[in-house]
């Protein structure tokens, strides 16, 4: 999630006026797994405002994003990982 976000001053922006929250994904990082707890319970946090957002944008609404917004099971997918690390 880090990564929509990230080197993008436009869509924080957005983001930001869209949804009130100044709060973002942090990085994930790969070979680290111990420091992964905070990344996963800040997407919990922020998930529901990502998707607040994303489906207010009219170019998000096809294709992968558009699935992952849909999927009802992707908070307990986080929680798996966050129970995990």
């Amino acid at each position: 999630m880090h990564f929509l976000f990230h080197n993008v001053p436009a869509r924080r922006e957005d983001f930001t006026k869209l949804t009130g929250s100044s709060l973002f994904p942090l990085p994930f990082c790969g070979h680290k797994w111990v420091e992964n707890l905070p990344v996963g319970e800040r997407a919990i946090e922020v998930w529901p405002k990502l998707k607040e957002s994303m489906l207010k944008r009219e170019g998000a609404r096809r294709g992968l994003k558009r699935k992952a917004l849909e999927d009802e099971l992707e908070q307990l997918k986080k929680k798996k990982e966050i129970s995990t690390s």
